[in-house]
């Protein structure tokens, strides 16, 4: 991943870097992201970047986008919460979106724990 803070206008022009922090989807990842800040488990035992990825995944979701494997998950090695495990589509997304560096299941951990408790808020924040 590059540095595109270093390039100067007329580079990222060439390059056709945008400013992605004023679209739609920025805006609903950092809602997630908020609503992460104020989680101890999440802000505790997770990576940024795995929090990252989860509230991005969960802001194309908001705005309707195709997500991968929104059917969700499949089931894991036990019973009970907790034993689900990601589809292949979804680890598949990760692994490209997070380039090796997010835990798929990890991922998933933090998408429940938003979905969790952001349920009957999901929409409030006006684009």
């Amino acid at each position: 991943m590059e540095d595109w803070d270093t390039y100067t206008p007329g580079e990222a022009e060439e390059c056709g870097v945008v400013e992605i922090m004023q679209t739609g989807l920025a805006r609903r990842a950092k809602f997630w992201v908020g609503r992460a800040s104020r989680e101890y488990l999440l802000v505790n035992f997770y990576t940024m970047r795995t929090v990252a990825v989860a509230s991005v995944w969960l802001g194309m979701k908001d705005l309707g986008w195709e997500v991968p494997g929104d059917d969700g998950v499949e089931d894991g090695a036990g019973m009970g919460e907790g034993n689900l495990k990601p589809r292949k589509g979804i680890r598949e997304w990760v692994e490209q979106i997070a380039s090796g560096r997010v835990d798929p299941e990890e991922f998933w951990e933090v998408v429940e724990a938003l979905g969790r408790s952001g349920e009957g808020e999901r929409h409030a924040v006006v684009l």
